[in-house]
């Protein structure tokens, strides 16, 4: 009987029937992370030894209310879901990729470690040699397909670190200065006014994009903020914005439903102080670039 990446027969990783059998999860635009089914997936992951937290600062601090999606408690350094990164390569990599995925904001080890194992070729950019080092150490106790590419450098001059053209661009950008991952001053993160830091932002989000094939996918896992008084930064516009610049549309969006986590506990005080609303969703933001018609000739016709 014909088994998944962790050895599972459709009968017992499937509960969900077979539009799972056929997609892994169902292809909503709202993406249930609490589910059953999606947490075994992850743990499946996570039992292959993947530890994206590591070559990060312990336990980095939050300095706005922002989703609850990647964090597992309010004074921890977020990581990303293993799950949503199997579905967007699933979904999004055209079926004979030659050119691999690129990520301008690389982070943690989970992008380029699920890339390796699906077979794909990754390569991220980071400033901190730290993490890049961590995530290669990652990556040679986690062996797969391919090796996953680090580079240390800013993504800023992406067009100096990069030559080839990619198959995906998959990202989860820093959420202004939420976190603070270093004190490198050319860390978005550490940017202190808004402006400058979408200024750059979406710098980078164009360059990144024009590296892509034409008739591919750019997927964005993105959150709004909230600033010092309180009101919320749209993060969701100025990504859409700067990848219209390289010639892509939004053609789907998904809502990210997240773990609640600690989020009983903050909100039962900030809605009832500053009736301030507690985030359990993000959005992941399909773009294309090209004519849609012509999806089926790269892409994957998945079986009934």
């Amino acid at each position: 009987m014909e088994t998944d990446l962790f050895g599972h027969t459709a009968v017992d990783k499937l509960p969900g029937g077979a539009m799972c059998q056929r997609f892994i999860e169902p292809p909503f635009t709202a993406l249930d992370t609490k589910s059953g089914r999606w947490q075994e997936r992850k743990r499946d992951w996570i039992a292959l030894g993947i530890e994206s937290e590591i070559g990060r600062a312990e336990n980095l601090l939050s300095i706005s209310d922002t989703c609850e999606e990647f964090m597992s408690g309010a004074k921890q350094s977020s990581i990303f879901d293993q799950t949503l990164c199997e579905l967007v390569y699933s979904w999004f990599m055209p079926e004979k990729s030659l050119l691999g995925i690129l990520d301008p904001f690389a982070g943690g080890s989970v992008r380029g470690i699920v890339a390796s194992r699906l077979g794909y070729d990754y390569t991220g950019i980071d400033l901190r040699q730290e993490q890049i080092d961590a995530n290669l150490k990652q990556a040679r106790e986690i062996p797969g397909k391919r090796q996953p590419r680090w580079i240390c450098g800013d993504s800023c001059k992406i067009d100096e670190m990069v030559g080839d053209e990619y198959d995906l661009l998959f990202t989860c950008p820093p959420y202004w200065n939420l976190e603070r991952y270093s004190d490198d001053p050319r860390d978005l993160s550490t940017l202190d006014n808004w402006n400058e830091f979408l200024v750059k932002y979406q710098r980078i989000m164009l360059l990144a994009a024009r590296r892509l094939k034409s008739q591919r996918f750019a997927v964005v896992v993105v959150g709004n903020i909230r600033d010092d008084e309180g009101f919320i930064r749209d993060m969701g516009g100025p990504t859409a914005s700067a990848l219209l610049g390289a010639g892509f549309r939004l053609y789907n969006e998904f809502v990210l439903l997240t773990p609640i986590g600690s989020l009983p506990l903050r909100v039962n005080g900030q809605f009832a102080r500053g009736r301030k609303a507690g985030s359990a969703h993000q959005y992941v933001m399909c773009f294309f670039r090209g004519n849609p018609d012509s999806i089926r000739c790269d892409f994957t016709e998945f079986q009934p």
